[in-house]
């Protein structure tokens, strides 16, 4: 019997069905392992979602700027009740009704109260947002935000724009210590704390002095250890750089930072245990007056 060819295309044809059949059951194989391994051996990891910017001391560890949470009003805009929600917010607000209204036509939608609260005086306030149908539009919420106790007129301490962006003066400067960077398997992390050498009560001497005398120029009172004490003038990398006397990391030790008066401010006029420095010609007037008001503060 003459083979006609046809056996030889047949094994051919077994061969690729059983290679195609193997590819398929392999194909099989690999995803149901590879949804395997995602489903429950992989998992993704869990961030801190709490991130907590450190906290600005003055130098007798009064607190110049700290992370804290902030309770006020979320207002939803609409037109056909801003007088109603202006005038309920303005009873816990520092400002009038007239003032929150136009904020809101601005497109402002947070208002903190004037003061802090219990949890049941913000139980209360619920149940009368209620009572007036103003939920809808209203909301008594939390936001955190960045309080400054102390407000300087200089922008020395500086703002922020969120917990990790700092704005001017020593939160701009100094903002990768105080930011806090999330970290994989912890809930809440902490930035480092900053101590600066400015005294908040002189600083506010100063200010007020400054402001009496109607002067513009810049201003230093340092200690006879060389630390400036309080600052009043145009915001001076030198000089923020100076403010800060320890920086605190998270769990760590306090270290202590070399600090180095500029040196146009070395020369200056004894007054007490301090010495005053400006650029400006009424100087002997201004330490004059620094002098009288330190001594009635009990500062020297």
């Amino acid at each position: 019997m003459e083979d006609n060819g046809n056996k030889p295309r047949g094994i051919i044809l077994i061969l690729i069905t059983l290679a195609l059949a193997i590819l398929i059951v392999y194909s099989a194989i690999s995803l149901c392992l590879s949804n395997t391994l995602v489903t429950w051996g992989y998992k993704d990891p869990e961030v801190s979602t709490n991130n907590v910017r450190g906290t600005i001391y003055d130098r007798n560890g009064r607190i110049l700027a700290i992370q804290a949470p902030n309770y006020g009003f979320l207002v939803s805009e609409n037109n056909d009740v801003i007088q109603q929600l202006s005038s309920f917010i303005s009873q816990y607000s520092d400002y009038d009704g007239v003032e929150i209204a136009s904020k809101i036509e601005k497109g402002e939608s947070f208002f903190p109260l004037s003061s802090s609260v219990t949890s049941s005086q913000r139980d209360l306030i619920n149940i009368i947002i209620e009572e007036n149908s103003l939920s809808p539009y209203l909301e008594f919420a939390e936001k955190e935000t960045r309080f400054y106790p102390y407000k300087f007129s200089t922008d020395i301490i500086g703002k922020t724009s969120s917990p990790s962006k700092g704005i001017g003066g020593i939160e701009e400067m100094f903002n990768e210590y105080l930011m806090a960077v999330p970290e994989v398997g912890k809930t809440t992390v902490h930035g480092s704390s900053i101590t600066l050498t400015l005294d908040s009560e002189i600083q506010t001497i100063l200010e007020e002095i400054k402001k009496e005398m109607g002067m513009d120029n810049d201003v230093s009172i340092i200690s006879n250890k060389g630390f400036i004490v309080a600052y009043d003038g145009k915001e001076d990398e030198d000089v923020l750089n100076n403010l800060v006397r320890f920086i605190t990391p998270p769990s760590s030790v306090t270290t202590e930072r070399a600090i180095r008066v500029p040196s146009r401010m070395m020369d200056g006029i004894a007054v007490g245990s301090y010495y005053v420095w400006s650029d400006s010609e009424r100087i002997n007037d201004l330490a004059e007056r620094v002098g009288t008001v330190l001594k009635k503060s009990g500062k020297i």
